[in-house]
């Protein structure tokens, strides 16, 4: 619950005897401090902000009662063996007016109304009062804690603590995890208001336990296939814990295959767009070249003095990598480390087809040469290195087998342009191959019936009769010799003019 709430009833104690309640010594002499026990009670939204807490309880302030029965009244009075530490915080929060000698500050904060959090009588990007005074009060040295500690009783989603009624700073020396944030100093009192008047000190108090569970950070990519020398980019989206962490930290895992791009961060916090330099660092020392293997980690930090500002925000992350020539042959992948250590993982798939090359009598062919390459209507993307295309010209070997690796989802062609050793070099097959996002793989037909889909074999031939005949007619051949002799009679034509010459 807010300041203004925990503080409502204390601020009309300190109103309700005026002087008394200011700091007359004679006055607050004939007061009895109350010192009957009174029930905390700490709610949060998940049982593991509560479970193995280690907090300090210090008293700040002392319900003094004036008078017995139906006339008596309660005031305020710092509880004495932390005055000095509640002065001081009281002048880094307030101001030198708030730390004078000879009165009570914290009562006079207190009727002054400068403890009541109000978001209309205070800029908005401020911190309010009541926030710099718990800061502040938690940083003094010396300060006196209640000894032995209460016992932080948890039950689910709330926890509970006995204490004598008062006001009281809480503090949780609980380590951070990535899980769940180290609380923010408290100050929380006991006591019922009614009619502006403080009639029940003792009267136990709800308050919101200042600590948040850390929401689990994710990632995504732009592609779920890529080609050897594509950019990829990188989405980490994180949400900021409110009250502010200690720290914010994005661990990346890149994989084998990934170049990160260190120039390309950019960030939006809400939304919007912001410099990234301004809110982020990043750190990629144990990534050298900025090459991923697997396991070594960077990390995009923000900056500590933006932790505050970020506070309960959402902020992107995107960057990119290059797919680089060691992910030939592999899929490259790129995981976040969560909260309990754990990885949100994202893949990106690197595929490839294979075929057989052999001879009329399918046995394999080596020393066959093929390019793949890309038409202006087909879909695929050829590998490249440094701008060059790479791993685009396999030469069968000895058991014919011919790769293309690297390749992301889409239709390629490939060519045969050098025949083995004694194989005919007229013809050369030409067939397409398309790949689809799963990683399937169709061969086309070429003109030559020498591609065998289902098999998935290339032939050569070393004289026209080997030619496949397609059909019962026989088209490819027949077409074949139709060429055959169009050359015939244009090499004819050419002597012919030769002679006539």
């Amino acid at each position: 619950m807010k300041m203004r709430k925990l503080f409502a009833g204390i601020a009309a104690a300190a109103t309700l005897l005026g002087g008394m309640a200011l700091g007359a010594a004679s006055a607050q002499a004939d007061g009895t401090v109350v010192d009957s026990p009174a029930t905390f009670t700490f709610t949060a939204d998940k049982a593991e902000q509560l479970t193995n807490r280690q907090l300090s309880f210090y008293k700040i302030g002392d319900y003094v009662q004036y008078g017995t029965g139906t006339s008596a009244g309660y005031g305020v009075q710092t509880y004495a063996a932390n005055k000095t530490q509640v002065d001081a915080a009281l002048e880094t929060a307030l101001g030198t007016n708030y730390n004078k000698i000879g009165i009570d500050n914290l009562a006079k904060a207190l009727a002054d109304g400068q403890l009541d959090q109000s978001a209309t009588t205070r800029p908005r990007n401020n911190p309010e009062n009541t926030r710099k005074f718990a800061d502040a009060l938690a940083q003094q040295t010396g300060l006196s804690a209640v000894n032995p500690t209460p016992a932080f009783t948890v039950n689910g989603n709330s926890a509970t603590v006995s204490l004598h009624a008062g006001i009281y700073l809480v503090v949780d020396n609980t380590d951070a995890t990535a899980g769940v944030t180290k609380a923010v100093p408290m100050i929380v009192s006991s006591g019922e208001v009614k009619d502006g008047v403080l009639t029940n000190p003792t009267k136990g108090t709800t308050v919101n336990f200042k600590n948040s569970v850390v929401k689990e950070p994710s990632k995504t990519v732009s592609a779920t296939s890529v080609s050897v020398g594509e950019t990829l980019t990188y989405t980490l989206t994180g949400h900021v814990a409110n009250p502010k962490p200690e720290a914010f930290v994005f661990h990346d895992i890149p994989s084998v295959g990934l170049t990160v791009k260190a120039d390309s961060f950019s960030a939006t916090v809400d939304g919007d767009s912001v410099v990234f330099a301004n809110y982020f660092t990043t750190d990629f020392n144990s990534l050298p070249d900025y090459k991923g293997d697997g396991t070594n980690e960077f990390t995009v930090t923000v900056i500590p003095a933006k932790l505050a500002e970020l506070a309960g925000k959402t902020i992107v992350v995107t960057y990119e990598a290059v797919v680089n020539s060691e992910a030939m042959g592999n899929d490259v992948s790129n995981k976040l480390v969560k909260n309990d250590g754990s990885h949100d993982t994202v893949t990106t798939k690197l595929f490839s087809f294979s075929f057989s090359k052999c001879d009329n009598d399918n046995n394999a062919l080596a020393g066959a040469v093929f390019k793949l390459s890309v038409a202006d209507n087909q879909t695929g993307m050829l590998p490249t290195v440094n701008g060059q295309e790479y791993g685009t010209t396999q030469t069968s070997g000895d058991n014919g087998n011919v790769t293309f690796s690297g390749l992301k989802a889409g239709t390629y062609t490939v060519t045969e342009t050098q025949a083995p050793q004694g194989y005919m070099n007229t013809f050369l097959p030409s067939f397409t191959v398309t790949i689809d996002e799963n990683g399937n793989v169709t061969f086309g037909k070429d003109a030559f019936g020498l591609v065998n889909t289902t098999a998935k074999t290339v032939k050569n031939v070393k004289n026209v009769t080997q030619l496949p005949l397609t059909g019962a007619a026989g088209t490819t051949l027949f077409t074949v010799v139709a060429l055959l002799v169009a050359g015939a009679g244009v090499t004819v034509a050419v002597k012919s003019r030769q002679r006539t010459h």
